[in-house]
């Protein structure tokens, strides 16, 4: 997890800043307030966890993709080298 290591983190720390400006403007006690803003901050930081692995996938999946369409790019353009080196090599030759 490269590229989305720190969308967990994020996604929970944003929700919990929510929550908190929420109590806050509710004016919630502060019990009730702990355990609301655990209990998103939980719930969040899971939700980014599941976000973050389907995004590598697809980062994975894309990465795979085009890993092997190089790769046949390239094998492509090695059998044209080979066929043009086939080609010269037959004009070369005196005709008797």
């Amino acid at each position: 997890m490269k590229k989305t290591r720190w969308i967990p983190a994020i996604v929970m720390l944003t929700a919990g800043f929510l929550s908190c400006v929420m109590s806050i403007y509710r004016g919630k006690d502060f019990l009730t307030f702990a355990k609301t803003l655990l209990l998103v901050m939980l719930i969040f930081y899971v939700l980014g966890g599941i976000v973050a692995y389907i995004l590598q996938r697809s980062f994975d999946a894309a990465a795979a993709k085009a890993k092997a369409e190089a790769e046949k790019q390239e094998q492509e353009q090695a059998e044209e080298a080979s066929d043009v080196e086939i080609t010269e090599g037959k004009s070369d030759k005196p005709e008797a």
